[in-house]
């Protein structure tokens, strides 16, 4: 059980909280917060975390979740075993999301079929809307693509990290030589 006092600070964090939009000089009406966290604060992906702990699993399926980021893996022996067990996981995430009133944004989901075999699309729904296809998908900062080949990935990342690095190093006074764009040099 938590101490009382514990308590009291939870509640005074959690309930009666405004928000009101600035824009140039002006102010929006306050208007209350009906749910969820302070955003930016320290305690609130605690909070999360612990609130979302008892999110449904299927044993046939794996679930990966970081903060408010979940994705749902589910494997078959061919495409339409894989998108039943996908169905069924997120029929009971619906009714888990419902029961708990957190709203899974449906923008932001995406369907990848992970596979070298060629198959037929089959549409997956998110609370009645479908969810966008796409052959790859970005989840905590790598993009997978549908082959899972890293390339798309790898494309990504290698036209930004000379910049960063000289940027870093014109921060300190050096100069930046790139030989090839899987190398760079800081002299």
């Amino acid at each position: 059980m938590l101490p009382a006092q514990y308590a009291e600070l939870l509640e005074s964090y959690l309930t009666d909280r405004y928000f009101r939009i600035k824009q140039d000089d002006a102010y929006s009406e306050a208007k209350k917060i009906q749910a969820g966290v302070p955003q930016g604060s320290v305690l609130g992906p605690l909070l999360y975390v612990l609130y979302t702990s008892d999110l449904p699993e299927r044993e046939e399926n794996t679930t990966a979740t970081f903060a408010d980021d979940t994705a749902i893996l589910a494997v078959g022996n061919d495409n339409h075993e894989s998108i039943s067990k996908l169905r069924r996981s997120i029929s009971r995430l619906q009714d888990w999301t419902a029961k708990w009133r957190i709203k899974m944004n449906e923008a932001k989901s995406v369907h990848v079929d992970f596979t070298n075999r060629r198959i037929s699309y089959i549409p997956i729904h998110l609370n009645s809307k479908v969810i966008p296809y796409a052959n790859e998908a970005k989840y905590l900062g790598m993009t997978l693509d549908a082959k899972l080949r890293w390339k798309a990935h790898v494309k990504k990342k290698e036209g930004r990290t000379p910049s960063k690095i000289q940027k870093n190093a014109l921060a300190n006074g050096e100069t930046v030589g790139v030989v090839n764009p899987e190398q760079a040099y800081i002299v």
